[in-house]
This record gives C-alpha cells, sequence and structure tokens, in this order.
C-alpha cells in the first residue's frame, strides 16, 4: 500500500497529511472565487484566518477520499493525485462536507440525512426530542436534516397519557428550527433543514403558512406531501378530508380535520409569492409509506467556481 515516506504536515483539528507534492497543478480559480472558497471551505485556526491554501485543501480531501485503497492495499498516493486533479481542473466537486470534514478525526463527509419522528417526546429511539438531539450532532459535523412531521398528532389533540393537549407538527417544527438557529454547521454556516407534513393532516394549512413571517422559521425548507389521491381530488373537484393518523396506527384515535374540496386547497402560488417557498414532495411516487427514506437526486445546485 505505497504511501507517502515524507515528513506528515500536522495541523490544528486535522489528522496528518503527507505535505503537498511540489509537481502538483496550482489553482486557476478567479481572485473572487478564491476569496469565497478560502472563507467557505478552507480549515480555521483559533483566530478565524485559514490555516490552509485552496491547493493545499484539495490535497487533503483527496488524500482523505484516497486512504479507502488500503482496504485493497492500492496506491493511496496515486489515487489522491487523480483525485487531486479532479479538484484542481474543476471537473469535480464534492459536496461541502467533505471540505470541512475530511481529513478530521470525525471525517464525517455526508450532506444529507433522514430522521424518523415517532409521536412520542422521547421515550423510543426515534422520539421528538431524541431525534432532535441526533439532528443536532449530525448538523455539527456539517451534515443537513430531512424529517417528516407527519407521524405528530394534531395541535389540541388529547394525550391520553397526560389528559393534556398536543403541540402539533408545528409547534415541534417551531423548537426544532430555535435550536438549530443555535448551531453553526461544521463551523461555518447554519444547518440546511426539510420539514414535510402529508396534505391530509389536520394542521397541514397551519404548516404551509408557517413560513408567512419571514422572521417565523428561518432554519427550514418545507414541503407539502401531495399525495395522488390528493391531486385525483384537485383534478376532479372533490371534497378532501383531514385525518390523522395518516398510517393505519392502533395507539391513536383518528382525528377529523376540517373539510374542504382539493381546490380550495391547492394554491402554491400564494406561499412562493409571498416567501419563496413551500416545495411538494410525492410520497406515493417515491417511497409508499415509508417516513424516513433518503429521496435522493443529482442536482446541479452546488457552487460554481
Amino acid at each position: 500500500m505505497p504511501q507517502s515516506t515524507e515528513a506528515l504536515v500536522e495541523k490544528p483539528g486535522l489528522l496528518p497529511t503527507p505535505p503537498l507534492p511540489e509537481t502538483v497543478p496550482q489553482s486557476n480559480l478567479t481572485e473572487n472565487a478564491y476569496k469565497v472558497f478560502l472563507r467557505r471551505y478552507t480549515r480555521k485556526g483559533a483566530d478565524g484566518k485559514p490555516i490552509e491554501t485552496v491547493e493545499e485543501t484539495f490535497w487533503r480531501v483527496a488524500y482523505h477520499v484516497a486512504q479507502v485503497e488500503n482496504e485493497w492495499d492500492g496506491d493511496v498516493n496515486a489515487q489522491a493525485m487523480k483525485y487531486y486533479e479532479l479538484l484542481i481542473t474543476k471537473r469535480f466537486f464534492p459536496n461541502s462536507p467533505t471540505f470541512t470534514g475530511a481529513g478530521t478525526p470525525l471525517g464525517q463527509l455526508a450532506a444529507c440525512f433522514v430522521l424518523p419522528i415517532s409521536d412520542d417526546m422521547g421515550r423510543d429511539g426515534a422520539g421528538i426530542f431524541q431525534t432532535l438531539r441526533d439532528a443536532a450532532l449530525i448538523q455539527q459535523t456539517g451534515g443537513g436534516n430531512g424529517f417528516g412531521f407527519s407521524r405528530l398528532r394534531p395541535k389540541h389533540a388529547l394525550v391520553n397519557s397526560s389528559a393534556g393537549r398536543a403541540t402539533g407538527p408545528v409547534g415541534f417544527l417551531r423548537v426544532y428550527d430555535n435550536a438549530f438557529g443555535e448551531i453553526a454547521q461544521g463551523g461555518t454556516r447554519r444547518g440546511a433543514n426539510m420539514g414535510v407534513l402529508r396534505v391530509d393532516h389536520p394542521d397541514i394549512e397551519d404548516f404551509i403558512t408557517c413560513k408567512t413571517d419571514e422572521n417565523a422559521i428561518t432554519n427550514f425548507n418545507i414541503s407539502v406531501g401531495i399525495t395522488d389521491a390528493f391531486m385525483q381530488a384537485v383534478v376532479n373537484d372533490e371534497d378532501w378530508d383531514l385525518r390523522f393518523p395518516d398510517v393505519n396506527a392502533s395507539e391513536y384515535r383518528g382525528v377529523q380535520g376540517d373539510d374542504g374540496s382539493g381546490r380550495s386547497r391547492w394554491n402554491p402560488d400564494q406561499g412562493v409569492q409571498n416567501c419563496a417557498r413551500e416545495g411538494i414532495v410525492q410520497p406515493d411516487r417515491q417511497a409508499s409509506t415509508s417516513q424516513r427514506r433518503a429521496r435522493c437526486v443529482v442536482l446541479r445546485c452546488s457552487q460554481s467556481f
């Protein structure tokens, strides 16, 4: 498993890495792109200033990714050079957590996590506050989170165990939003979050309008789970009932929401005009009854340099 025999370079918060080879090509980023990259993706010292150049960052990432060659007795240095060339020529850029997490003791490179939320305060592994804890730790490492809030009972629904009333999905969405507002993702930026609620949940109208005040929910994008049955109701201008639960769950009594026609609830333009939200997802088309299967597609949305 050939690796560099040169003295390793040690920098604060990073694993020892061989020095940047003198023969590698230098970056041809524009002056503005170079400044943006230094600010967003390089590792910083205690004074907040970069402790590495763009080229050294590329090499750190390339060498970290190439370590997998050790599992097959491959040539780490050769693969690191190939990966470096992809980066320096801008033929390929990884996600942001790869730039911030590669070469660190944790080495967390994933950008997207989908976490379940059950209608429980935290006694089970997917309880509301257990999931919030897990999500906070993920964001601390640079990852972003997606949540399905559809399993939470509607606002003011009876909680039999305490004889109290439920907070509802939007209330706990605000709790999550406030918590994430205090976390700088990967030490550099706010975390990205997606909240989803099904279109047949009794609190769907509150959910759709929860970002109308631009200061209300600031760390979440929201999307409505649009079912095939709902779209058919829109086409036929049929009544659309709001019910809970959205799946067969014997532990809950069904909660009936306000009725209305499919078309009366289909008003995407208002949300977009108010504050550039909300989106839609189609669970019937993507993941059937799963609340947490990652919905991954290739998007041309990375920073361009």
